[in-house]
């Protein structure tokens, strides 16, 4: 009987898994209609300037383009493929709420020695928050979110950075703690507090900076692997 009730979990358990693989491809080919879409709309302004012989708008707006592109090409190039298909959900997600959702990717975190599924969650967590907090932003404030990757001979850092509402003093140490939030009826408390305990449980730490002058930035920092010389 326990065999049987066993093999029931474990069917259950991948059909759950199945079904989050397709909800995920979904995603993914809306993301890809949306870029297909963009590409389409790029080439009219292009064509648009050249038809109207501005040559020099029509070269700009290339560039432009050209460099978001080279930035999109470098998100494709993270070391884990899940960490990539989160970030271009995230930045689908974020249009559509009309949210200014940037990627700096001045690292691609070869070598950072964690599960894709722990980076993801604390990616994942920490946009969440920060999309939260500029989709709820009065009319006429700076809804940018930017995330920015980066290493040096000893850490990987990840930071998350939104420039409004900042977090008041009393709040910053609170934040982190399980079952507290700010979202009232919207949040769960857990958030920020599996994202502490993800990254101190893989060596990692985080730091919260949030004033009028810089904004509010999440930063973690993961050490990189010691090597032995033989």
């Amino acid at each position: 009987m326990g065999d049987l009730e066993d093999k029931k979990a474990e069917s259950h358990e991948a059909y759950l898994e199945r079904n989050r693989e397709f909800e995920d491809s979904r995603e993914l080919i809306e993301i890809l209609r949306l870029y297909r879409h963009d590409f389409l709309n790029h080439l009219q302004v292009i064509t648009g300037f050249i038809q109207l012989n501005r040559p020099d708008n029509a070269l700009n707006y290339i560039n432009e383009v050209v460099d978001a592109l080279k930035k999109q090409s470098l998100i494709s190039n993270m070391e884990h493929p899940e960490v990539a298909s989160l970030l271009f959900k995230k930045m689908y997600y974020a249009e559509r709420e009309g949210i200014r959702f940037t990627v700096e990717p001045g690292s691609n975190l070869r070598g950072l020695d964690i599960p894709a599924s722990v980076i993801s969650g604390i990616i994942g967590n920490l946009v969440d928050n920060a999309l939260y907090a500029a989709r709820n932003l009065p009319p006429g404030e700076d809804r940018t979110v930017e995330i920015a990757f980066g290493e040096d001979n000893r850490c990987f850092f990840i930071e998350v950075w939104y420039k409004r509402p900042v977090i008041p003093p009393e709040l910053q140490e609170k934040v982190f703690r399980k079952n507290f939030t700010t979202k009232g009826s919207e949040g769960t408390g857990f958030g920020l507090f599996i994202v502490k305990e993800l990254a101190e449980a893989h060596g990692g730490t985080v730091e919260l900076t949030s004033n009028e002058e810089e904004g509010t930035v999440f930063t973690f920092t993961f050490p990189k692997a010691k090597t032995t010389n033989l």
